[in-house]
């Protein structure tokens, strides 16, 4: 807003929001939660065979759900890669290290 206060009308460039951003992520997070925590837990074995802990990212969707304020804000980048990642690997049915063919 601050970079096109010239071009945007006073109204968009002093807008108060009625709900903040975080806050319709809480709420979605709260509502879908323990679907994507399912997920996630789902694809643990193979998350956790390439470096992922997939409780640390199960933990951090409750405390999204929670509205906890945590060391790493509110950011939820992590849970959306592991959660495209978890469903990427059901898509295809790796739900084991064993239906997997690594390469080291």
């Amino acid at each position: 807003a601050e970079a096109f206060q010239i071009d945007l009308p006073e109204e968009i460039v002093n807008r108060r929001s009625k709900v903040s951003w975080d806050g319709v992520c809480a709420r979605g997070y709260a509502r879908h939660g323990r679907d994507i925590a399912a997920l996630i837990e789902s694809a643990a074995e193979p998350l956790a065979h390439i470096g992922i802990q997939p409780g640390w990212i199960v933990d951090r969707v409750g405390q999204l759900a929670r509205w906890e304020r945590t060391t790493f804000g509110k950011d939820d980048k992590e849970v959306f890669a592991v959660y495209s990642l978890a469903h990427w690997l059901k898509s295809w049915g790796l739900e084991r290290v064993s239906g997997c063919a690594w390469k080291d």
